[in-house]
């Protein structure tokens, strides 16, 4: 909450491409030390500990996992420059669909 780059990630790119059926995407607060959530191994964790565990220690930061849990393309860590973002992501996306590709 508050976070005004999380605010124009969520809203300028992954909220259009989640309606659309180009991902799948989660959003957590690495705050946030009671909510439960599953892990990749089933484990219930808090959103801290998931972030903690995965070292997302910057806000924003977007991460590519396979259904595995292992991470399938380079991180996004923070906005950086907001003209070029959405090439970066949809770069990014692009290499994560073709790693799962090949591990099919």
């Amino acid at each position: 909450a508050g976070c005004i780059y999380c605010d124009m990630v969520r809203n300028q790119h992954l909220q259009p491409m989640l309606r659309d059926g180009l991902v799948h995407a989660i959003q957590l607060d690495i705050q946030d030390r009671t909510g439960l959530i599953l892990d990749f191994a089933g484990q219930q964790s808090s959103p801290f500990e998931l972030a903690h565990r995965w070292e997302a220690r910057i806000a924003p930061t977007v991460l590519f996992f396979g259904p595995d849990g292992q991470e399938l393309a380079e991180r996004m860590v923070g906005m950086g420059l907001p003209d070029f973002y959405g090439e970066y992501l949809n770069t990014r996306l692009d290499t994560a669909r073709q790693r799962l590709r090949q591990t099919r």
